[in-house]
């Protein structure tokens, strides 16, 4: 089996990107298999787990049930990450039941932080650049708070960082990446403004600057988890994260783009694919954990639960940013 078949052999949700990015399919053959996803797999089953007031897991952020003593208890399982995974999946925005599920998102979920409805953001750039990612790509005009947002919290260096309000400091990989993510992708859908564009070409050469994954004080590597491989990323940076922004934001430059890392591709599977080499870890998709683990078994890349593909498990267990997570690391590199 080469490496078109086994992907092939996947959810809707890989196999309509892989027909329109490695394929010859046509148009309309592309966008049937992408129709798929609202009604097939994963896409079908994160659309099933919305609760009726909008929200998933009874909460925006975090779920409802954690523990407000345990600041940085991860779980993926709430709003803010599931209409993040129903982006990546490539969910038709303009499905009914998408539309449907996304206006039940705008008008039940409000941010733990400040009250706000979802698409009005909070303050943070790593949640306020996915929530605004989310905007743009489910074509919701009342997210243009979010953008503004990212625009003023912008730091002098050009990038963005977590809780920092002085910017004067210096920003983070984590941060910039949802940043100008989400500025691109709220350019796609309302614009690529002047504003709106310089404030994203300063994020990127913030990143090239720093060759995507390297200290630009030292040349030293903040972390090594940043050189591997992990999917989904949620708000997490790694190299390949990077790569993929640019090739969607600078498709004519992407030949001149560094080279990450000389043992970034070491880790091919017996099918010719890259395996993810480490996991965001926390709770995710709890309710799937049973038929998740027996699927993955099976080798199929349609084997992990839906907002876990390929990298975290739902039975990872809690994961402590401080102690767990690269993103903390990322605080205040030079």
């Amino acid at each position: 089996m080469d490496v078109i078949e086994y992907l092939m052999s996947g959810d809707p949700a890989i196999r309509w990107q892989v027909m329109r990015d490695l394929t010859d399919a046509p148009a309309d053959e592309v966008a049937a298999e992408r129709a798929r996803v609202a009604t097939e797999g994963w896409g079908a089953r994160m659309l099933a787990e919305q609760d009726a007031d909008g929200r998933w897991d009874a909460g925006t952020y975090r779920p409802g049930w954690v523990d407000e003593e345990r600041p940085f208890y991860d779980a993926w399982t709430a709003t803010h990450f599931s209409l993040q995974s129903l982006a990546e999946y490539g969910v038709d925005p303009g499905a009914d039941a998408v539309r449907a599920a996304v206006q039940r998102a705008a008008e039940g979920a409000r941010w733990e932080y400040n009250g706000a409805p979802y698409f009005e953001g909070e303050i943070e750039p790593c949640i306020n650049g996915i929530a605004l990612t989310v905007g743009g790509y489910f074509r919701r005009d009342d997210a243009s708070p979010i953008a503004a947002t990212l625009l003023a919290t912008q730091h002098a260096d050009g990038g963005w960082n977590c809780w920092e309000e002085d910017t004067a400091a210096p920003s983070s990989f984590h941060s910039t990446i949802c940043a100008i993510e989400g500025l691109w992708q709220w350019g796609e859908h309302a614009g690529h403004s002047d504003e709106l564009r310089e404030s994203r070409l300063r994020g990127e050469e913030w990143l090239l600057e720093r060759r995507l994954f390297r200290r630009k004080s030292d040349g030293t590597v903040p972390d090594p988890r940043m050189t591997m491989t992990s999917v989904p990323g949620r708000w997490f940076y790694d190299v390949l994260r990077g790569l993929e922004y640019f090739r969607l934001a600078r498709p004519s430059a992407t030949s001149a783009a560094p080279r990450p890392s000389s043992s970034f591709g070491r880790s091919a599977s017996r099918t010719g694919c890259s395996d993810s080499r480490t996991t965001t870890k926390g709770r995710c998709c709890s309710s799937w954990t049973a038929r998740a683990t027996a699927s993955r078994a099976g080798g199929s890349p349609s084997a992990p639960c839906a907002c876990c593909a390929g990298g975290t498990q739902a039975d990872a267990g809690p994961g402590d940013r401080t102690a767990d997570a690269p993103a903390r690391v990322g605080r205040g590199i030079r």
